[in-house]
This record gives C-alpha cells, sequence and structure tokens, in this order.
C-alpha cells in the first residue's frame, strides 16, 4: 500500500518533518531504509515528469546510501 510521511496540516498543527520522522523512528522503530522507501513511494506519485521523478529517486538513493556510511 503506498503511503507517504508529509505536513500537509501546518497551518492547523505544529507538525514538521523531522518530529514525523523521529516518531516513526522512536515509536515503531523505522530505519532509514523505511524512510527511502516511503520517499520513493512519494516521489512515484508526484506530479512531475519522469525525467525529473528519475534524477530525483537517485539523488534519494545516493543521500540515503551516504548517510548509511555515517551511522
Amino acid at each position: 500500500m503506498p503511503l507517504s510521511v508529509n505536513t500537509d496540516t501546518r497551518m492547523l498543527t505544529p507538525a514538521t518533518l523531522t518530529g514525523e520522522y523521529e516518531g516513526l523512528s522512536r515509536f515503531f522503530g523505522w530505519s532509514p531504509g523505511d524512510f527511502l522507501r516511503v520517499n520513493e513511494m512519494a516521489l512515484e506519485a508526484a506530479f512531475a515528469p519522469s525525467p525529473v521523478k528519475e534524477r530525483l529517486r537517485q539523488r534519494l538513493v545516493e543521500s540515503y546510501a551516504i548517510m548509511s556510511l555515517s551511522t
């Protein structure tokens, strides 16, 4: 089931993306791999041309690879 983590209601709640990520990690044990998969799902659902999505996907994968090397 596709899902995304977002802060669509920032005008109504004090939610931040950092806070959402921290909560998912702390309470549900999400790993960087889980966040990468969710970001890839969100990217797939984005209203953007395929070449843009592919460039962003490459950046996501590269960024998560760098993060995993630093932990």
